[in-house]
């Protein structure tokens, strides 16, 4: 079955109504099907009142979304329950309204499924969000951290010390680098050093040994900004030794695209087709 039609025949499982796009292809069948189980575990447990665990997964099918990309109907579905679950669990309705409104920007016919009907504040909130007159104000986005995903496993080969990280990274999101070395290089000491936006001094981070072997470090969400971040690791092996990865030096270092992300401006943001 191709992709877009497995994708509208799960749509309709839970939340909110919306159509399928094109824009879905671009990410895989399973990353849609993953998105939407971790929509419809969040809308069960609220229904249970498991706040915590509903609020998790629904952050999880962001980051998912996100990283992907090709998923603006999927996000605007998930950003529509956390507007809901803020709104059932009586969080703060700012952030209901925050969630509505970027769920409309990514899908402005979006609405409330049946199941969320019985819920007169939540259809309240939504109509309110979605009648909200445009304004200058810029309200703090809501934020998006969740646990970080478990290491994955070693490499079956590894020459000298190799080092991992994501090809891009979303503005104000940690950037993590992962190294592990040949069994034959004993590591004393490894740091990741990076710089990001206009700055022109490297910041350095010890990196630390992991249950799975990984040294591991991250340039923090705050320093991830302007248009790349720039970055490499050294450290020290047997005999005080220095040592290098492929990710180069201070005057070679690996550049990182970081990618601009919406701005939760309380004007209504781009729209795309359907």
């Amino acid at each position: 079955m191709a992709p877009v039609v497995r994708a509208s025949l799960i749509l309709l499982v839970v939340g909110a109504v919306v159509a399928p796009t094109a824009r879905a292809q671009d990410i895989g069948s399973d990353k849609i099907a993953r998105i939407v189980q971790l929509n419809r575990d969040a809308v069960a447990e609220i229904e249970q009142k498991s706040f915590a665990a509903a609020r998790l997964h629904l952050l999880q099918a962001v980051q998912l979304g996100k990283r992907h990309g090709g998923a603006d109907t999927f996000l605007a579905r998930t950003y529509f329950h956390l507007g809901a679950l803020a709104v059932i669990a009586r969080e703060d309705r700012k952030l209901a309204i925050a969630w509505f409104q970027r769920a409309l920007r990514l899908y402005p016919d979006i609405r409330p499924s049946v199941r969320f009907r019985a819920h007169a504040d939540v259809i309240e909130t939504f109509e309110g969000a979605a009648a909200a007159e445009p304004t200058t104000c810029k309200p703090q986005c809501p934020t998006l951290t969740v646990d970080d995903p478990p290491d994955p496993d070693l490499p079956a080969e590894i020459s000298g010390l190799e080092c991992r990280h994501d090809d891009s990274v979303d503005a104000e999101s940690p950037l993590v680098v992962r190294c592990a070395a040949h069994e034959s290089v004993e590591l004393t000491s490894l740091y990741l050093h990076y710089q990001s936006g206009a700055a022109t001094r490297f910041k350095e981070v010890m990196m630390r040994v992991t249950e799975r072997g990984w040294w591991r470090a991250e340039v923090p969400a705050k320093d991830v900004a302007g248009t790349s971040v720039r970055l490499y690791v050294d450290g020290r092996h047997g005999g005080g030794k220095r040592l290098r990865s492929e990710l180069g030096d201070a005057r070679h270092p690996t550049t990182v695209p970081v990618r601009a992300v919406e701005d939760c401006r309380c004007a209504p943001g781009p729209r795309y087709p359907m």
